[in-house]
């Protein structure tokens, strides 16, 4: 991840131009071949509507933005870490992330939250969620510096969850794998009312506007109404393929 230094770098080399011409280009060479590497592993392992959303924008471009699922799974091929630095300031929550490489910074990236933007209900009045907005903070400034660290603003953006939904002509459209005949339906396959609000409760806590967007053309296409229609099959895949990353990474 960090730029190896040729043989024959020495202090008199005050930067990469002054180098001799054959050093460089081995240099060259060797950062451009990771490079490729690094591009054909994220096609490889990378997944759309999982590690990253795709959103396509009514002036006719696409743009990938990274979840913290993908900048997890990046940060494990390349074998980079991070510490974590957490301040307030006003409303907000700011969140600094050092990104490291055996031990030594190669990036870092930076998160902001207000606490307006998280609040839920607590004996019947509105209390900011503290927990939640930390936590929201923490993985933007996380999915941040792993964009820098590995230089992949041409490849990614982030926080998808931003963008006004006005902006937005179409979102990844998620392949249903549940029974979508309600014919065939059984009472005994529909969830009970309690399970169909726990879920909602958690799609209010931890998804974003992107990630609710993709549930609901999700339910829609697999002929869902509501929560109150879920069977135990698609409840079991809104919380392994919406609700898991979050549950588990928060």
């Amino acid at each position: 991840m960090s730029i190896p230094t040729p043989a024959n770098f020495t202090n008199k080399h005050s930067s990469l131009f002054s180098l001799p011409v054959d050093s460089f280009n081995d240099l060259l060479t060797n950062n451009i071949a990771n490079r490729t590497e690094l591009t054909s592993t994220i096609n490889q392992h990378l997944k759309d509507g999982i590690d990253y959303t795709s959103l396509v924008f009514k002036r006719g471009t696409t743009k990938k933005f990274l979840t913290k699922a993908g900048a997890d799974k990046l940060a494990t091929i390349c074998g980079l870490t991070g510490q974590f630095e957490i301040t307030t300031e006003q409303d907000f929550v700011i969140s600094k992330a050092t990104i490291l490489f055996n031990g030594s910074q190669v990036g870092e990236g930076i998160g902001a939250r207000s606490f307006s933007q998280d609040l839920m209900w607590s004996n019947k009045n509105q209390v900011n969620d503290v927990n939640k907005t930390c936590k929201m903070s923490k993985k933007s400034a996380w999915v941040d510096g792993i964009i820098n660290a590995l230089g992949l603003s041409d490849e990614f953006s982030q926080d998808a969850e931003s963008v006004e939904s006005s902006e937005v002509q179409a979102v990844r459209k998620v392949k249903p794998n549940v029974n979508t005949n309600t014919k065939t339906r059984q009472p005994s396959d529909i969830i009970t009312k309690p399970e169909a609000k726990g879920i909602m409760d958690k799609v209010n806590m931890y998804l974003n506007h992107t990630e609710k967007t993709d549930l609901t053309e999700w339910m829609s296409h697999s002929g869902f109404k509501d929560f109150y229609e879920l069977t135990v099959k698609a409840a079991e895949v809104i919380n392994k393929r919406f609700m898991a990353k979050e549950l588990n990474h928060g």
